[in-house]
């Protein structure tokens, strides 16, 4: 009877369920790190991509004028709407010192932006205790609203000794840490832009923003 009788195969105890359950616990993290630096990486070349088409455009297409059209005021309504469309915002990146009061400065590198209607800053740089409270909203450039909590009603952006009063929202999830946006732009019209950067009359006296200055443009800020 005992040469019969088969043993019956052992099944996986709970040790061996356990250790596959991490097994796989382990693949499904180690995939969903590759799948994320795969996402990051397509991100990075799509932003690369655009930046290099965009600069390709400004650089080797600009717009243009049609000779017909040079002298002639009476344009097409349809004309006129072709030509809005094709209008390019412009960035620049500069490094700036941001002065919220006579204890609390802090450095980045700002973008400014032509087609930014705010001056942004990311949540998080600049503590509460200097912040107001807001009930103002974003507009995003798909049409999304963003809910924004604080502003900065008096700051200073500065740069070799130039300091220019203006003001910010905060805003959270921000890409960029400091975006100066067309209220930025205003204070330094009448302006002209070349390789060097900006130049802005100022006090009877044109000064090239950011980059070098005369102590008579400069603001105080105590």
């Amino acid at each position: 009877m005992d040469r019969l009788q088969t043993s019956e195969p052992k099944g996986p105890t709970i040790q061996d369920l356990q250790g596959e359950i991490l097994s796989l616990k382990k693949d499904v993290k180690t995939l969903s790190t590759r799948i994320s630096l795969l996402e990051l990486h397509n991100i990075e070349e799509v932003r690369s991509e655009e930046e290099e088409e965009e600069e390709i455009y400004l650089n080797d297409n600009k717009l243009k004028i049609n000779p017909d059209f040079a002298n002639d005021t009476n344009i097409p309504k349809e004309q006129e709407i072709l030509s809005m469309d094709r209008v390019i915002f412009q960035k620049w990146y500069v490094s700036v010192k941001v002065v919220i009061s006579k204890d609390f400065t802090f450095e980045g590198i700002a973008l400014i932006d032509s087609g930014a209607d705010l001056n942004c800053i990311k949540e998080g740089l600049v503590p509460t205790k200097y912040c107001e409270t807001t009930r103002q909203a974003l507009t995003t450039a798909n049409n999304g609203r963003m809910k924004i909590n604080y502003k900065i009603s008096e700051s200073w952006v500065c740069n070799d000794g130039i300091c220019l009063k203006t003001h910010f929202i905060v805003v959270r999830g921000l890409s960029q840490s400091i975006i100066l946006g067309t209220p930025f732009l205003s204070l330094l019209n009448p302006m002209t832009i070349d390789d060097k950067g900006f130049l802005f009359l100022k006090i009877e006296m044109e000064v090239q923003c950011f980059w070098k200055n005369d102590e008579e443009v400069s603001q105080n800020y105590e």
